[in-house]
């Protein structure tokens, strides 16, 4: 305690005297004004629903706050804690949810326990869980003293956190309330029940309420309990959930349909009943909208990437991409994926780990299974994450190899996503995603490569090779194809005008995947300009696939202009193969290129200046 040395100012005197008179009344004034409040109501599944009063009264229609959760009956959601900018569910389990902008918290849960109420301190800093007859820590809560009255065997019905006081409520079944304090515990006895059951007990001003199995309201002191008159009969076990009032006077009481009851001059708020007796527990948070705290994942997507899939009977396999979507903290997933086995193979040995997922996860693995009587792939994605780094984004999670069936020559089939799963990172349990994913539609026909060679200078495609204004410069060429998903090696002769141009070299181009290990076999520029060839030049891949199905360049050619004349570039000769079938037939529509051309412009022709 600290002791003042000098006299207190008379004006400092009058201020504080002052603040002593005034401030509350200025609180009592402002707990008086109308004010707005949302009331949440959630279910046994884990969906909130919001009630919003306005500052003016009126009552809007309710909101979804939080969606249902896809989870076994057998985890039942019974606690919740709230403010305005998130929260924390309470499962039977012990298993403790985020909601909003609030943290994870983690805690570990043991095969039998059976939690009954949740306590949080402002800020999601720690709180305290009941667990059957004890008290489990959460966190880093403050330093409180207990009571004696905790022991074996006595179960605990509610606990309830007092931030200004820094005290703890702690009722139990039989009707006894607890205060565990910074310095001393605390017993109310005044309340012992007989046939009935305590389940909800709160702080209302300066009085300690409790709330019972049979709709029963008591305001509990040490030696007494006073039975709160005109509170609505609602028979045995319908009464669930008491809460004060945020609008001054009275209090709520939840019944398990979800009806809010007011009771002792609390303004009301008309709800409409669940469809089934689900309802768990009420809170109020301040303001004038209900918020969307959906838990993290539900807007994730998956599809599959290309939604088209051309494959040739007499080809090999093509890759499939899982593609997931605005993923958020996600630790793990499992894809059951639907296929017909009389016109599709999808191989469990081929199926890959996509980028996304190797780069988002440490120690990324792709666990898989195949029930091939039923056409049933499930890919199962796993790996090391913590609980506040989980995989988000979006990308690759898997790649899968599918083939035909042998001797099916020409047919159409799908491949779906039957059921999705995710995990998220913060809650260690699957939950069903419930976005609908798009089919592939696969085509099985033959498929002939169609190559041809497009002339382009400057990185620019021309239409007239022949136009005045693209003699000079730097040439490029690109042999383009379009299905060519079966070649794995290409052969081929090249000659070219060595008097007008001069060849600077070639690369492989963007069809070939730049994921797929790829071999080339080019002789060096110097070499060709000597006699204006060049022979038995070679791309080859790795492994089937390495070329996609898109329009693009299998290679391309760079030449710079080196007289007046014509130039002309030719492919004397082109060949595909693949290592099953040996040669592939291509159907090559242009081989060569002739055009006009000039040599360079000077330097101080482009407008640069000489030094």
């Amino acid at each position: 305690m600290f002791h003042c040395r000098k006299p207190v100012p008379h004006s400092l005197a009058l201020g504080a005297f002052f603040f002593r008179i005034a401030l509350p009344l200025l609180l009592c004034l402002a707990s008086a004004a109308p004010r707005a409040a949302t009331f949440l109501i959630q279910d046994r599944w884990g969906g909130i629903i919001g009630l919003t009063r306005t500052a003016e009264g009126e009552v809007r229609d309710p909101a979804i706050v939080r969606p249902w959760m896809e989870s076994p009956d057998s985890i039942q959601f019974i606690d919740m804690e709230a403010d305005s900018t998130g929260g924390y569910q309470l499962l039977k389990n012990g298993m403790i949810l985020p909601m909003g902008a609030a943290h994870p918290i983690p805690v570990d849960t043991a095969p039998n326990q059976t939690a009954s109420a949740l306590a949080m301190t402002p800020g999601g800093l720690g709180g305290w869980m009941a667990v059957d007859d004890y008290i489990r820590q959460i966190g880093r809560p403050p330093q409180l003293a207990y009571p004696a009255s905790l022991k074996k065997g006595r179960r605990i019905a509610d606990l309830e956190y007092d931030p200004v006081k820094s005290q703890l409520w702690i009722l139990f079944e039989d009707g006894g309330v607890a205060c565990a304090g910074p310095r001393s515990p605390e017993s109310l006895d005044g309340l012992k029940l007989k046939n009935d059951t305590a389940v909800d007990v709160e702080v209302i001003g300066s009085d300690v309420a409790v709330l019972t199995r049979k709709s029963r309201v008591y305001f509990v002191t040490r030696k007494n309990a006073a039975l709160q008159k005109n509170t609505p009969e609602l028979g045995d076990g319908l009464a669930i959930d008491l809460e004060p009032s945020p609008f001054g006077a009275g209090f709520y009481i939840l019944d398990v349909f979800g009806v809010i009851h007011a009771c002792g001059g609390a303004p009301e708020i008309p709800t409409e009943p669940l469809t089934r007796d689900a309802a768990v527990d009420l809170e109020w948070i301040p303001a004038d909208e209900a918020p969307q705290w959906f838990p993290a994942g539900w807007n994730t997507q998956v599809a599959f990437q290309p939604e088209t899939l051309l494959l040739d009977p007499a080809g090999p396999a093509k890759y499939l991409t899982l593609y997931v979507d605005r993923a958020e903290n996600m630790a793990r997933f499992w894809a059951e994926i639907e296929f017909n086995p009389k016109r599709l193979r999808l191989d469990p040995d081929q199926v890959r780990v996509g980028s996304w997922w190797s780069r988002e996860i440490s120690a990324p693995q792709i666990h898989k299974s195949l029930d091939e009587k039923k056409g049933i792939l499930t890919v199962h994605g796993t790996g090391a994450s913590s609980i506040f780094s989980g995989a988000n984004g979006g990308g690759d999670a898997a790649m899968i190899a599918v083939a035909p069936v042998a001797g099916v020559t020409s047919a159409t089939a799908e491949i779906r996503v039957k059921r999705f799963y995710f995990e998220d990172a913060a809650l260690r349990y699957p939950f069903l995603l419930t976005t609908e994913t798009p089919a592939v539609t696969v085509k099985l026909e033959p498929i002939q490569p169609e190559l041809s060679l497009v002339w382009l200078k400057q990185a620019s495609k021309v239409d007239n090779p022949g136009d005045d204004s693209n003699k000079r410069g730097v040439f490029r060429f690109d042999l383009t194809a379009r299905h060519a998903s079966r070649i794995q090696t290409l052969d081929f002769d090249l000659s070219f005008s060595r008097d007008t141009l001069k060849f600077l070299g070639m690369t492989p181009g963007a069809a070939w995947n730049p994921r797929a290990p790829i071999q080339t076999h080019f002789d060096a520029p110097s070499h060709a300009n000597e006699n204006g060839k060049l022979t038995s030049q070679q791309i080859k891949a790795a492994e089937p696939g390495a070329l996609r199905d898109v329009e693009a360049s299998l290679l391309t050619l760079f030449f710079v202009s080196t007289a007046e004349g014509e130039a002309w570039v030719r492919f004397d000769s082109i060949a595909g193969r693949d290592e099953r079938d040996g040669a592939i037939p291509l159907d090559v529509t242009r081989r060569e290129a002739r055009f006009p051309v000039e040599p360079p412009a000077p330097a101080y022709a482009r407008g640069s200046q000489i030094r």
